[in-house]
């Protein structure tokens, strides 16, 4: 199966060190990862490929921090997993309003990060309305493989 993952956090040493371990994890339980990095919030927003089913997100950046974002990202329909990664733990009252699966508290230790995206991971399978991507002429569409009539 191919995992679809965001990364947002402005410290590039964290999005480095998350797409390593996140790259690791999905490797051993025998899953591809399509893991991409976004620097900000605005990047995420501008940037977001449709099909993404997970994303870690840092909340205190600058610019459109990442309850900014993911207020955005809900607004459009989104419906991906939304993993902060926060150091503010008073933020969590927050993350009911957009829905958020999960805080991973700063520094994210490998035994959390990999219980909550084994959780996520689970919680992505379960959900009915799988998605898939397609690049057509008109630009990348999103559509439920379960309307496909003909291919």
């Amino acid at each position: 199966m191919i995992r679809h993952i965001a990364i947002c956090d402005d410290e590039a040493a964290m999005r480095d060190d998350l797409r390593e371990r996140i790259g690791c994890f999905c490797a051993e339980r025998g899953d591809e990862a399509d893991i991409r990095c976004y620097a900000s919030g605005d990047e995420l927003l501008r940037e977001l490929d449709p099909g993404t089913g997970i994303i870690l997100l840092d909340i205190g950046m600058a610019g459109t921090d990442g309850m900014e974002a993911a207020r955005a990202l809900r607004r459009r329909g989104c419906n991906a997993l939304l993993l902060f990664i926060t150091g503010m733990t008073g933020y969590a009252l927050d993350g009911y309003s957009v829905h958020a699966f999960a805080f991973l508290p700063k520094p994210v230790t490998d035994d959390c990060l990999r219980r909550q995206l084994g959780e996520a991971f689970a919680e992505a399978d379960s959900r009915p309305g799988l998605t898939m991507s397609l690049n057509t002429a008109q630009g990348k569409v999103i559509v439920d493989p379960g309307r496909v009539l003909y291919a």
